[in-house]
């Protein structure tokens, strides 16, 4: 601990010295034309240093937008590159640069002012942007048009004199410093407001950037002569407001979270074995209370012929049918039983399958195909898997179609784990920490997805919830919604989907909160599943709710999802409710098709209901009635 203490202020040390370095050098060059009163050297330097700081700026807030979860720091970063466009024109504009010499000191002043209202403007608007994401392509573009516009109006000499030679600086040019300072204080005193929002140490040196751009527009506000005393200290102090915003952005995007990562990258191999064992004992647990399903796979190639096959297969095909089958024969001269009739249907759709078949002598078999094609189309594989279901349907302890989900939807998410955690323990040295964090996300997604399936596995599997199984509470409706939100908050992330919640608040119901809870995440998961990336999902709480869901008129409220996503066809929606029901169109979404089932469940036990309205390939509307007692 002592040591990494002692490194950090090492750090400080040096970027201390480096700093005071800095100023020397910059300061000695003034010395340097002091007699003349020319500061040319000084000020080119210290403009071109500011400016190298104002586009490293907008490159590390560009290339670490995708760590945070809004675009705050990115809105910022981005007007720092046109700030560092205008003050580069400054600097070209100045006196002894001999670029633009139709024009006197005062375009390079006009040009200052101009970015100094630039920054604090777009500093002020920055703040309301935290924990909120915006159409960047829209913003840049703006600010283009508006450094395009303005810097037009300079040089054509429609914006108003700033400075005049033998005079000084004009009323608008002092008058425009203190109104960027009044925008500045403003900006300091929205930033305090909001100061829980950001780290402690973002947070100083936000208020350290604002405070010494303050200074330095009031060092402006004195000068007479442009190359004078207080233009050097004004430039000091400018370059130290860039440098805190330098500092604060590495510290937010790239110091902080990779020292977490780092930290937790160990933490989370210890915690992932005790995970994996956990989960793997779980799903060994429910696997003995459900299922032993034997399960075997067969290879065919495009003229039928059997060219892989394992024992498995052949031990089920052979129980099942009482005949043999091995690696050579053509799947074409076979029996005609239910299962080869199924196989060869595959050769003319070139289709994957997913069927359950019912044989003569009442054992059950599922069988699930794919097709492994070459590039130029010309051959074709067939990867048949079937499982023998019989033992589970004869025992009667869970819905055939039940079955069948588990089988496919629970085993998914465990081998992908069991991938994962593999490939962290085999290959930790060799990892990157980008490669060793996407594992433990991948890990992470399809331990969330196994949850869920248990989850509506035990609800759908339970001999029936009733009434009197009810544990009602008194609970507040907009914190309950609020608190649900905050744990699907990865999952909008993720997609970057944000929530209009519109609410009355002091809603008070007395129900079972764990099931009206899971109501909740239920239609809000559908909706960001079949939402679009940056979209809104609309949540609307009506409190005394007297309308149509609502027929007998009692006191209860109306909960609406809306979504503008892939909407439902009008004749899957009189299904949307069945257990097990999915549409032919979403089969590129993972869903088991109970949830919708289990949410309305829960909502006639409350003596409520939910309904469902929506537009093909527009969005949907999920409303749900819960009486308040």
């Amino acid at each position: 601990m002592k040591l990494r203490i002692n490194l950090k202020n090492y750090r400080i040390y040096v970027e201390i010295i480096a700093l005071i370095l800095v100023f020397s050098a910059l300061y000695l060059t003034s010395l340097y034309n002091y007699q003349t009163h020319e500061y040319l050297l000084f000020h080119t330097l210290a403009e071109i240093f500011s400016i190298i700081i104002a586009c490293t700026v907008f490159v590390v807030a560009y290339n670490s937008r995708r760590f945070s979860n809004s675009d705050y720091f990115f809105f910022l970063g981005t007007s720092f590159l046109f700030i560092g466009l205008i003050d580069l024109i400054h600097t070209l504009a100045y006196k002894g640069m001999n670029i633009f010499t139709d024009y006197t000191a005062n375009l390079p002043t006009q040009l200052w002012i101009f970015a100094r209202y630039f920054q604090a403007i777009t500093f002020l608007i920055s703040i309301f942007l935290i924990n909120r994401k915006i159409n960047m392509k829209v913003v840049f573009s703006s600010f283009a048009i508006i450094t395009t516009l303005f810097i037009s109006l300079i040089f054509i000499g429609l914006f108003p004199d700033c400075f005049i030679p033998c005079y000084g600086l004009t009323l608008f040019k002092i008058v425009s410093e203190y109104i960027i300072i009044i925008i500045l204080g403003f900006a300091i005193l929205i930033l305090y407001k909001k100061r829980n929002q950001f780290d402690t140490k973002v947070f100083r040196m936000l208020i350290l950037a604002i405070v010494f751009i303050m200074a330095a527009e009031f060092s402006f506000t004195f000068y007479i002569d442009v190359y004078g005393i207080s233009n050097l200290i004004g430039h000091f102090f400018k370059i130290l407001s860039f440098y805190m915003i330098y500092k604060a952005l590495i510290t937010k995007s790239l110091i902080d979270p990779y020292n977490t990562l780092f930290r937790d990258l160990k933490e989370s191999q210890r915690g992932l074995i005790e995970e994996r064992n956990q989960i793997l004992d779980s799903y060994e647990e429910l696997e003995s209370k459900i299922t032993t399903v034997n399960n075997g796979f067969l290879m065919v190639n495009k003229n039928g012929k059997i060219i892989q096959m394992d024992s498995t297969y052949e031990e089920i095909y052979s129980n099942i049918y009482g005949e043999k089958v091995s690696t050579g024969q053509n799947i074409f001269k076979l029996s005609e039983n239910e299962l080869n009739k199924n196989i060869i249907e595959l050769f003319s759709q070139r289709n994957e399958m997913n069927k359950m078949i019912e044989v003569e002598n009442g054992k059950t078999i599922e069988l699930s195909a794919s097709i492994a094609e070459d590039q130029d189309d010309s051959s074709f594989n067939i990867l048949i898997i079937i499982y023998d279901l019989s033992n589970i349907v004869q025992r009667g302890l869970l819905g055939k179609k039940l079955i069948s989900t588990v089988s496919h939807q629970l085993k998914n998410p465990i081998q992908i784990i069991k991938i994962a955690i593999n490939n962290l323990n085999n290959y930790e040295t060799r990892l990157s920490d980008d490669q060793k964090k996407s594992i433990i996300n991948m890990i992470s997604k399809n331990s969330r997805l196994m949850e869920e399936l248990v989850e509506d596995l035990l609800v759908v599997s339970s001999d029936g919830i009733h009434k009197k199984d009810l544990n009602r509470k008194r609970i507040n409706l907009l914190d309950m919604v609020k608190n649900t939100l905050s744990e699907m908050k990865l999952l909008l992330e993720e997609k970057e989907i944000s929530i209009d919640l519109k609410s009355v608040s002091n809603i008070e119901l007395y129900v079972d909160p764990l099931k009206i809870s899971q109501i909740f995440r239920i239609l809000i998961d559908n909706a960001i599943k079949y939402s679009y990336k940056n979209s809104i999902i609309k949540f609307e709480l009506i409190d005394n709710y007297k309308g149509k869901y609502n027929p007998s008129s009692v006191d209860g409220i109306l909960v609406s999802v809306i979504d503008s996503g892939r909407g439902i066809k009008e004749t899957d929606q009189k299904n949307i409710f069945k257990k097990f029901f999915r549409s032919d169109d979403v089969e590129d979404i993972k869903g088991t098709g109970l949830g919708l089932s289990i949410a309305k469940e829960f909502a006639r036990l409350h003596n409520g209901d939910i309904y469902v309205e929506s537009q093909y390939k527009k969005g949907s509307k999920f409303s749900v009635f819960i009486p308040k007692e």
